[in-house]
């Protein structure tokens, strides 16, 4: 590696980083550092990854929680009502997701962008009221489970 004869801080940046890559490996210290302002960007990325990679994790970990709980409901008999609900929720999840879907494809058609923004968050919120709507009044309609005394010998 050839040596240089000015300051860390005036030569040029392929060379900073082909110094440091050629040190590094060898355990001495590294000749230069890394300007303020340039670690303090570096340090905002990381953690702006770090943000989207945790994002991702929790939707992942929601699919499957949400795939698991519909098999299990699927092999439930038809009229129990915790089917009935979760059955109506996944119709929910997939409206909303058909609805994310849409608009994508609809933003660049002039007309029809304004339409799916006022359009499809106002049909969301109406099936969503439907859904909160229904479980409260199943709630009121259904008795509660009266508990059979047991025997006693």
């Amino acid at each position: 590696m050839p040596s240089f004869d000015c300051p860390p801080h005036v030569r040029p940046p392929l060379v900073r980083r082909l110094s440091a890559s050629f040190y590094a490996p060898m355990g001495l210290k590294e000749q230069h550092r890394l300007p303020t302002l340039e670690r303090r960007r570096m340090d905002a990325l990381a953690s702006i990854e770090a943000i989207i990679r945790d994002l991702l994790i929790f939707v992942v970990a929601m699919t499957t929680l949400l795939i698991a709980l519909l098999v299990i409901v699927s092999r439930m008999p038809d009229d129990n009502p915790l089917r009935r609900i979760l059955v109506a929720l996944s119709y929910r999840v997939g409206a909303t997701a058909a609805a994310g879907l849409i608009a994508a494809p609809a933003t660049p058609i002039p007309g029809l962008d304004a339409v799916v923004d006022i359009g499809a968050p106002i049909l969301l919120l109406w099936y969503w009221w439907t859904f909160f709507r229904g479980l409260w009044s199943d709630r009121a309609r259904t008795p509660a489970p009266k508990a059979e005394p047991t025997k006693r010998p």
